[in-house]
């Protein structure tokens, strides 16, 4: 998909052009901006070389912190999510592919937050057909993910309790 998007050359000519121009004079005090303001086309020669011309991960970590989320007026706790650019160096096309990764307890969690704040009080109030209730209905559950192949994800409800009080 990187390659279709011709992604890796848009990425690196971002990179170079915004974060490494030796036109700022600023970036002249950074030797990483000098080396590859110079010499960009042997640092890719020597890295290509050094690879053997093999694609190699670079994984980044990025936390995103805890907090209310207004986009979709929910809190979550900090997720550790992992960016994966797999770059190769033999053209100009750095990067190769990227991946996003997230520990698999991550998303248990974070299911399990979201739905807490989302399960109403009294389960009534989201169906009139369960007004005859005399009590609040609680439900509760734990969710589970479990990957049932590396593309699909089965989303499982455990241990559901619910106490319902029925007229008298």
């Amino acid at each position: 998909m990187v390659e279709a998007m011709d992604g890796g050359r848009k990425v690196r000519e971002y990179f170079i052009n915004e974060f490494c121009t030796l036109r700022r004079p600023l970036n002249w005090l950074h030797p990483m901006c000098v080396v590859l303001g110079l010499f960009e086309e042997q640092v890719r020669t020597f890295l290509n070389d050094a690879l053997d011309g093999e694609a190699v991960p670079v994984a980044i970590p990025i936390p995103l912190p805890e907090g209310m989320y207004e986009g979709i007026q929910t809190w979550l706790p900090e997720i550790r999510v992992m960016l994966i650019l797999w770059f190769r160096f033999t053209d100009r096309s750095y990067i190769t592919g990227v991946r996003v990764a997230l520990v698999d307890g991550m998303i248990d969690q974070i299911a399990n937050v979201v739905k807490a704040q989302c399960m109403p009080s009294d389960l009534r109030e989201w169906d009139p057909r369960l007004a005859d209730f005399t009590e609040p209905i609680h439900l509760d559950f734990d969710i589970a993910l479990q990957w049932a192949t590396e593309t699909r994800l089965n989303l499982e409800l455990n241990n559901i309790r619910a106490k319902l009080h029925l007229p008298r």
